[in-house]
């Protein structure tokens, strides 16, 4: 006898099913769909209100993270505020830079306190050698950043043979607001021996739980992309943000879930200018880099979102040399720009060097910087929004 056909027969809707999940499950993972970002608290308000315990005085505080002696070389430093208020500093030094006996530091600032803790050395090239059981021969640029689920992440660059170019990225990570670390895990950013890739900007959070992390590229061309990676520390898709060789060092502005700006260290030739992308679908797509009106002598610089449409920027305010250190804002989101101070200015003569700027605005809104100090120190600058407001009206 025939049989007649059924929907509800017992192979069909499982099939069925599996079908749906399938394509559902394509859809979720296509390269072409990214999450949205997560856009922080604290650049989607009106700037203000005024911080520093209620008080509407301007504040402007300098100090250095260490007194001298330290090391003869520091350099690259990162920051995080933590849970309790701290705020959280982490760079490399040693002898020199690439030198064998370079570590990466750490120590916390605050609140309340007028000074930085002692700093304690987290890592070093023969630890990370053990974890990886590979030969490492230098590390450099540590990147401190925060996931969604509190979890504390350091990435990092070593180079196991050759220069910078050679670089590879690694992590380790924290469950207790950095007082433990993990091993540390090597990311796998390229199928060409997976080298070439360095750190030096802020990474940001997705909706979906993955991490932003711009990255740049020296072996073969220099060029910037950012890169996915999962909580389980595995990328999961990068995206270019330029070709050529010309860009270095993203620094990502998020401006709200879809739109976000990257500005970049320019190592072409005159005139001499920071490089803007823009993307408009949370990363996937950047638009062709192009030369802004301020200048870049192809050293590293950041920028953030602080208000709607309000980013601040500290870079190298001249073609040649790292000797004037200054401060822009920009209302409109990166279109135009305003200098409204100079945190360092020294003559060209003096070959004195302000370096690799990192900032953060805190839960309270007070704003922390650091930045190499003339290759030695790391120097420490604090100020709030009243201050920010009254250099933008003088």
């Amino acid at each position: 006898m025939h049989k007649e056909f059924s929907l509800t027969g017992s192979w069909l809707i499982p099939s069925l099913v599996l079908i749906l999940a399938l394509v559902l499950g394509w859809f979720a993972y296509n390269p072409k769909i990214t999450p949205d970002f997560v856009v922080p608290a604290n650049s989607i308000e009106p700037i203000g209100p005024f911080d520093s315990a209620g008080s509407d005085t301007p504040v402007y505080r300098e100090s250095f993270i260490f007194p001298k002696g330290l090391n003869a070389y520091n350099h690259a430093s990162s920051l995080i505020e933590l849970n309790n208020g701290q705020i959280l500093a982490v760079w490399y030094g040693g002898s020199r830079e690439g030198a064998a006996d370079v570590k990466i530091f750490k120590s916390v600032f605050g609140p309340g306190n007028s000074a930085w803790s002692k700093p304690e050395a987290i890592i070093n090239a023969a630890k990370v050698s053990r974890d990886l059981a590979r030969y490492v021969k230098k590390i450099g640029n540590p990147v401190i950043h925060r996931d969604d689920g509190g979890k504390l992440w350091i990435f990092f660059v070593t180079v196991s043979v050759g220069g910078w170019s050679g670089s590879s990225l690694n992590y380790i990570t924290s469950e207790d607001e950095g007082l433990n670390w993990s091993n540390t895990s090597r990311l796998i950013t390229s199928p060409f021996l997976n080298v070439s890739t360095l750190v030096k900007g802020q990474p940001f959070n997705y909706k979906d739980g993955s991490i932003g992390l711009p990255v740049y590229h020296e072996l073969a061309g220099k060029f910037s992309e950012l890169l996915r990676i999962s909580k389980s520390g595995a990328v999961i898709n990068k995206y270019r943000i330029t070709n050529g060789r010309k860009s270095l060092q993203p620094s990502i502005a998020i401006l709200d879930e879809k739109n976000a700006i990257a500005l970049m260290r320019y190592s072409g030739k005159a005139p001499k200018r920071i490089l803007s992308s823009t993307t408009t679908d949370g990363g996937l797509t950047w638009s062709p880099g192009k030369k802004i009106s301020l200048p870049n002598p192809n050293s590293g610089l950041m920028v953030r979102a602080v208000a709607k449409n309000k980013l601040l920027l500290v870079f190298n305010n001249t073609e040649h040399g790292r000797n004037i250190l200054s401060l822009a804002v920009s209302n409109d989101g990166g279109k135009t720009w305003n200098i409204i101070h100079d945190f360092e200015r020294s003559t060209a003569e003096s070959k004195d060097r302000f370096s690799y700027p990192y900032f953060i605005k805190t839960k309270s809104g007070d704003y922390h910087l650091t930045y190499t100090w003339k290759k030695h120190l790391v120097k420490h600058v604090v100020f709030n929004d009243r201050w920010l407001i009254k250099q933008e009206n003088n």
